[in-house]
């Protein structure tokens, strides 16, 4: 058995969350098993080596632990009373098997998921996402099946003749309520009629245009005009001119596929692809520090992610490099990975997925 510590955090990590797996039976052994107390000019250190990185406040437990000479906790209330005694406890909820803390530095939000495989093999639906230690995404696709849409995302207008729908999911923080305000504002969604392969030919439906500008309160799309944009203005001859014909006329399927299939002929990435790399992420931080060098895209076939490099703020310790992170996936990708895929757009609307 196994107990998942997960840090979701935009500080200097590309996924945006930071994952350890240990082996214990249950949240309760596991922190029974490494309850001590660290000297306070040593807790942070510590706290870091055993997680693999630094999270926030989470080196305060064993520096309190020392302080007050607490015994390890017997009760998973016991636990939680005095974590939120320890850390820097914004919010804090609970059950046998697992516990949740939203957290902050005054700049952005964090958040501690700390589940065990008993929670986990009960509702895959909500962890299945969370136990990934990497954050390249499997391939892969499958028929059948009807994906629902989680509460709080929406489909976004400008239909387009296709087949299938593809939901989006953006990790991204704009201001310093980048967790608590997710279920106000959502950062998913879904596009109708379009799988990923098509996802850039709806980027030039009239509504999608009109709609996404810079100051859109939904900026992940706005974000991807922008990259098309970009790519459009770069293509030269022939696919200048194929990009031209799909403008005048997003739903003409046969030029599309044409030009889809010159891109395969002349060994040229897909257009999403240029598209994810070229576009600028929006962040309240700003982007003056921003290095196009450290962005990482990775397009398959039924889903595609960008990992966007935001800024690097020189003035905290060590300097933060922070990171948003999007996701795009298709129906087929969803009936292939049920649970992770229901757990990824979980996650991505709210603090509290558990």
């Amino acid at each position: 058995m196994a107990v998942h510590f997960v840090y979701r955090s935009h500080y200097d990590n590309p996924g945006a969350f930071h994952v350890r797996r240990f082996d214990a039976d249950s949240v309760l052994d596991w922190f029974r098993g490494i309850w001590q107390g660290v000297p306070e000019d040593q807790a942070s250190a510590h706290a870091e080596k055993l997680i693999g990185r630094v999270v926030y406040s989470f080196g305060s437990l064993f520096e309190k632990i020392s302080e007050h000479n607490w015994p390890p906790p017997k009760t998973m209330n016991e636990l939680g009373k005095r974590l939120n005694d320890a850390l820097y406890v914004g919010e804090l909820k609970g059950g046998t098997n697992h516990i949740q803390i939203l957290t902050d530095d005054d700049e952005l939000e964090m958040a501690i998921y700390i589940f065990d495989d008993h929670y986990a093999k009960k509702y895959p639906d909500r962890c299945a996402f969370l136990t990934r230690e990497d954050w390249i995404l499997p391939d892969g696709g499958a028929t059948g099946g009807e994906f629902k849409l989680p509460r709080g995302a929406k489909a976004e207008k400008g239909n387009i003749a296709g087949e299938g729908r593809t939901y989006f999911a953006h990790f991204a923080a704009y201001d310093s309520g980048s967790l608590s305000d997710l279920d106000v504002f959502s950062l998913c969604g879904v596009v109708r009629n379009a799988r990923v392969p098509d996802v850039a030919r709806f980027l030039f439906t009239p509504d999608i245009q009109a709609a996404h500008e810079p100051e859109d309160p939904r900026p992940e799309l706005a974000q991807l005009v922008g990259g098309l944009d970009a790519a459009v203005k770069a293509a030269k001859g022939q696919e200048a001119a194929f990009l031209k014909a799909v403008a005048a006329n997003p739903n003409d399927t046969v030029c599309w596929g044409a030009y889809s299939d010159w891109l395969l002929e002349n060994d040229r990435p897909p257009l999403l692809e240029r598209i994810l790399k070229k576009y600028a992420p929006e962040a309240g931080c700003g982007t003056d520090s921003r290095s196009t060098k450290k962005d990482r895209v990775v397009v398959q076939s039924h889903v595609a992610q960008a990992s966007k490099h935001v800024a690097r703020w020189e003035w905290m310790k060590g300097a933060e490099d922070l990171y948003h992170h999007f996701v795009l996936f298709d129906d087929l990708w969803a009936n292939a990975h049920p649970h992770l895929a229901a757990s990824l757009l979980r996650t991505a609307n709210r603090w509290d997925p558990l």
